[in-house]
C-alpha cells in the first residue's frame, strides 16, 4: 500500500461519498497530496487505484479530486499539513 491508500485507510475516507461529504474527503486527499508533492492529478490518481485498491473508482470520486486538487495545487494547500493542527485531525 502506497502513502496515499495509507492515509484514505488510516483515516477512514469514503471514496463513495456524495455531496458535500466527498467534497471534503477529496479537499482532504488533495491536500496531502501536495504535501506529498504531487504535481498532477494523473499520478495522484494511479497511485490511488494502485493495486485495484478500493475495488476501482467511481466517476463522481474522480471528477470531484480533479476539481478540487487543481484548486488545491494553485493555493498551497500543502502548507497546512507542515502544521500540528493537521497531526491533531489526521494520520500521516
Amino acid at each position: 500500500m502506497n502513502k496515499i491508500q495509507q492515509f484514505i485507510v488510516d483515516n477512514d475516507l469514503d471514496l463513495d461519498d456524495l455531496g458535500s461529504g466527498l467534497n471534503g474527503v477529496c479537499l482532504a486527499i488533495a491536500g496531502y497530496a501536495c504535501y506529498l508533492e504531487y504535481d498532477n492529478i494523473d499520478d495522484l490518481l494511479e497511485d490511488i487505484w494502485k493495486d485495484e485498491f478500493n475495488d476501482g473508482t467511481t466517476s463522481e470520486f474522480d471528477s470531484e479530486l480533479e476539481r478540487v486538487f487543481d484548486y488545491a495545487y494553485e493555493n498551497g494547500y500543502e502548507d497546512w499539513w507542515s502544521k500540528p493542527e493537521a497531526k491533531k485531525i489526521y494520520k500521516f
